[in-house]
């Protein structure tokens, strides 16, 4: 049974989970875990659509929780697990990575054991963060499950606590199927947003946008099929589709990201794209060319900064 949780990294993803957690499972088993200054500042608070929302905050040599949720950015996981991740996790914790791309599962088994890490991510959230205020216009759902697809004790578990907190949630049956459509997704819409300054409405209406998603997913669907993940026609239409819902004026955290000059999450996006491809022998060029004009735009937003 899973008493305490523990969130990592309380940003537009994070904060409105830890929220529906202390609601649904009481403030007292909810922790946010953060040390210094991001510490004290968690501590005055998180205003979410207007209502503020004081989390318990603790540090790493505080608690101990059932499970661990870490909804941070990539590029900070390493400073994470320096920092201690691993003196939260105990013989039958369990970890849920909300970050995007397909390398922190991975990374995650590697320093701490298989056995403790599920596969996972968040999708259809759409907000807009400015500092410690969020809002959010959309919650979306957790999807998550064991790397073989199977419905263990946890899983069940799991899914219960979601249930209660009023968390949208799936358990799919392929999760790294799953996976690799909301990397195909990421890969496209965030970069391209953040490149062209695009709101989400900008994919339904320009012609070369949609050119280059195309591109993406085509590029995509060849790693992927190398890595052993089938990416179809179907896969594509799906995520064209749940991007044609969204907010036309909606923006990708990415695009978020570039305009307030923070560091972005391309390397684990187009990057990743061109790393696969070079190791399975495709060429990957239009992935390879958006990385680096992401990146070159991504410099400019912080010398403009």
């Amino acid at each position: 049974m899973i008493k305490d949780v523990a969130v990592i990294g309380l940003g537009a993803v994070g904060a409105l989970y830890a929220r529906k957690l202390d609601l649904g499972l009481g403030h007292e088993h909810v922790h946010a875990i953060a040390e210094g200054q991001r510490a004290l500042a968690l501590r005055q608070g998180i205003t979410i659509n207007g209502s503020l929302f004081k989390p318990d905050v603790k540090g790493y040599d505080e608690a101990h929780p059932d499970l661990i949720i870490i909804a941070a950015k990539n590029f900070s996981l390493p400073a994470i697990m320096d920092q201690g991740l691993g003196k939260l996790i105990g013989a039958k914790t369990s970890i849920i990575s909300l970050l995007n791309g397909i390398e922190s599962e991975e990374l995650l088994s590697r320093a701490y054991g298989e056995e403790h890490v599920l596969m996972a991510y968040a999708v259809g959230l759409s907000s807009e963060r400015k500092g410690l205020s969020i809002e959010f216009t959309s919650d979306g759902r957790i999807v998550f499950g064991e790397r073989d697809n199977s419905i263990t004790e946890r899983v069940v578990e799991i899914k219960a606590l979601l249930d209660r907190c009023l968390i949208k949630n799936e358990v799919p049956r392929d999760i790294i199927h799953q996976m690799w459509r909301k990397f195909a997704l990421n890969t496209a819409y965030n970069t391209l947003s953040a490149i062209c300054r695009s709101g989400y409405g900008a994919f339904s209406t320009s012609a070369y946008l949609k050119g280059l998603v195309e591109d993406v997913f085509s590029e995509v669907k060849a790693v992927g099929h190398a890595q052993g993940v089938e990416l179809n026609e179907e896969d594509f239409a799906d995520i064209r589709a749940s991007i044609a819902r969204l907010d036309p004026a909606g923006k990708t955290s990415m695009l978020q990201d570039m305009e307030a000059a923070r560091a972005t999450e391309s390397p684990w996006f187009t990057l990743t794209v061109e790393k696969l491809g070079k190791h399975h022998g495709i060429p990957t060029p239009v992935c390879s060319l958006l990385y680096r004009v992401s990146m070159a735009a991504s410099d400019g937003a912080s010398f403009k900064a």
